[in-house]
């Protein structure tokens, strides 16, 4: 059985019991044909996935790291007008050995190597239009508020300092936004995973549920519907889904653990799951 956990960068991954080869992808013109490989990887690995995730050719870049980005719409989550993006980093070798490196990693292209794991992120996203072409996003208009709209102008710290440095391309700092909203969803019930795993981020200019699989996306759908109608009130006293989240809430679980390199990394021990909290 797949464990879902943490490194020290707090980047979320998926292990497996066995190995498998992780495969080369050129790094700035990803083609259609290294897609298919990564996509055939994650529907044989990654639970839930399949033909109904769409690609979003909105490449994300972290450093020298490429993200490839997957979006779907199920039942359960268009009822409650949201979409699951899975955000899966395709470059990064994760502490590979020499050993397991198959291809070494060349200019603008990543390396192929034998691994464990797969690292990604999952996140549920309030949407308003979401049109998908052959397997490909056409149009997609997601929700935004004021804010994050706000914050992206200007830093709301207690200092009310600008939030822009001189650094040209500095990411924009909302970390003061997810610590009152995880402050507040504590309130509910106590969120263990703490700031190492927030419940609520801010990605894509809009309020974002961290999750790690599909099934709490979909379990979530509409209790994160609810959230965000209020989540920029003090508190959630007319939450109607008040039990869901903290049934939510106490269904988590972590514990630290050491990589091979000796480096800290955590163990997802309890999450929400399928059947029931």
């Amino acid at each position: 059985m797949p464990a879902y956990c943490l490194d020290n960068f707090k980047h979320p991954y998926i292990r497996f019991e066995d190995r498998f080869a992780w495969p080369s992808v050129h790094l700035i013109d990803t083609s259609a044909e290294e897609i298919l490989r990564v996509r055939a990887l994650l529907g044989e690995r990654w639970p839930g996935f399949g033909d109904h995730f769409a690609l979003w050719q909105n490449d994300i870049f972290s450093g020298n790291q490429k993200y490839l980005s997957f979006v779907c719409q199920t039942d359960a989550l268009k009822q409650a007008e949201m979409m699951l993006e899975l955000r899966v980093l395709v470059g990064y070798a994760g502490g590979a050995e020499m050993t397991e490196i198959i291809r070494p990693a060349e200019q603008n292209r990543s390396p192929e190597f034998y691994t464990d794991r797969i690292y990604y992120k999952a996140g549920l996203l309030p949407i308003e239009e979401f049109v998908v072409d052959q397997g490909v996003v056409k149009h997609l208009d997601i929700l935004t508020f004021s804010e994050i709209l706000e914050a992206s102008r200007y830093s709301l710290t207690r200092e009310q300092k600008e939030i822009w440095t001189t650094a040209l391309f500095d990411a924009i700092d909302y970390s003061y936004i997810q610590e009152r909203l995880l402050g507040i969803l504590s309130g509910l019930e106590p969120w263990k995973p703490g700031m190492l795993f927030p419940p609520v981020m801010i990605e894509r200019m809009t309020f974002c549920l961290n999750v790690l699989t599909l099934e709490q996306a979909e379990q979530m759908a509409s209790a994160f519907r609810d959230l965000v109608k209020h989540i920029q009130d003090e508190d959630l006293q007319h939450l109607n889904s008040r039990d869901e989240w903290k049934r939510y809430n106490s269904a988590w679980n972590m514990e630290r653990a050491m990589s091979r390199s000796g480096n800290p990394h955590w163990i997802f021990t309890g999450y929400p799951r399928t059947h029931g909290f």
